[in-house]
């Protein structure tokens, strides 16, 4: 019964993150990262304050626990800057992929620093998820062209920080959610809140940097929509993964699981913007989304 729960946790998370992937490549032309992010966070924090009225739970702010949060706010801020800003440079069927990588981090973290036991079939899935991230890095029929090879790996040191920092992320955050027992939805919705808080104090030092005003305006009435979307999705995909850490102990199948957002981010990105991919990357494509599997069995 706890693995099908630790499933649904992921599936879950896969859906409601990819989704939200897929929108945020449809603001970021419009919009900056650091907007995207604050916006679609206070539109995702409106749900969880829903959610918290009927699932509150217990309240523990003690200093320590002040202080968690607000690392585990600094460090979601920053990976999801470096994720939307190697969106914006360059395609979501790559930067999305690279980043879904950060459930091999979060493995070996467990596995080093946890002592998570893993098995061989796992180890090996490990080692496809990598081969397939170097796949869907490059387009061979470009490089054989004799293309810009820059312009195919617009957004990559983005996408791979954002990886590391969330493969540190998520076994740590939860191991936190364990720690706080009943009180991890409360948990959550404050992390969310010290990102939000972040944003604005990033936005203001920015502004302060330039010596520019602080620009906090969307223009276009539309994106508002879009960035709804994505803060709702976010979010979702944020609930299901906690609950998943919270109320199960096969972290790793949440974690990998989750990390295949990037499939239905690929199907859209496939079908809505008519990205095209080279072979080679649908090879990684498919070894990626083989590997996360196997990691999981």
């Amino acid at each position: 019964m706890e693995l099908y729960l630790a499933i649904l946790a992921g599936l879950g998370g896969m859906f409601g993150w990819g989704l939200a992937d897929f929108f945020a490549k449809k603001t970021l032309d419009k919009v900056t990262p650091i907007k995207a992010f604050l916006y679609s966070h206070v539109f995702g924090l409106t749900l969880l304050l829903i959610y918290l009225v009927f699932n509150r739970g217990p309240i523990n702010l003690s200093p320590k626990i002040i202080l968690f949060l607000i690392a585990f706010g600094i460090g979601d801020l920053t990976a999801y800057t470096l994720f939307y800003r190697g969106l914006q440079k360059g395609m979501v069927s790559i930067i999305g992929p690279i980043v879904s990588m950060n459930s091999g981090v979060a493995v070996l973290v467990s596995f080093f620093w946890f002592g998570e036991l893993i098995t061989a079939m796992r180890w090996m899935g490990l080692g496809i998820v990598l081969l397939g991230t170097i796949l869907i890095s490059f387009q061979l029929q470009k490089t054989e062209l004799g293309l810009n090879i820059k312009n195919m790996t617009s957004g990559l040191p983005e996408a791979i920080a954002a990886m590391v920092i969330w493969g540190l992320f998520f076994p740590l955050w939860d191991w936190f959610l364990t720690y706080q027992g009943e009180g991890w939805i409360f948990s959550l919705t404050s992390v969310t809140v010290a990102e939000i808080a972040g944003a604005f104090i990033f936005i203001y030092f920015l502004s302060r940097l330039r010596k520019t005003p602080a620009d906090i305006q969307v223009k276009e009435k539309q994106i508002w929509f879009w960035l709804a979307l994505i803060g709702i999705f976010t979010t979702a995909g944020s609930i299901f993964v906690a609950w998943g850490y919270r109320f199960t102990s096969i972290t790793s199948a949440v974690v990998v699981l989750g990390a295949a957002y990037s499939l239905p981010t690929i199907v859209l990105a496939r079908i809505f913007l008519k990205e095209k991919l080279a072979f080679n990357q649908l090879i990684g494509v498919v070894a990626i989304i083989g590997g996360l599997i196997i990691l999981v069995l």
